[in-house]
């Protein structure tokens, strides 16, 4: 029952992390690409930071919505077992 309840924990708040992983590169991508070319220079750096943020909030996203899905099916089922 234990083991159940620490799935259902990451499953519920796992999708934070991809999320904020991406957010974050993101905003890097801002700091160390865009900033620096708005003012003339031309940084060469090799990360893809756009790819990796949208990879990540694509992988963020499908986990909530397997999240939602799970919840959705606890809660009707929960509901059909009081009739």
């Amino acid at each position: 029952m234990k083991l159940k309840r620490i799935v259902m924990i990451v499953l519920s708040a796992g999708w934070l992390l991809p999320v904020n992983l991406g957010i974050s590169s993101f905003f890097s991508w801002a700091q160390y690409e865009l900033e620096p070319r708005l003012n003339g220079v031309f940084p060469g750096n090799s990360f893809p930071f756009l790819g990796f943020a949208g990879q990540m909030i694509a992988v963020g996203s499908i986990w909530l919505a397997v999240a939602i899905t799970v919840w959705v099916i606890k809660v009707f089922n929960y509901i059909n077992m009081g009739r």
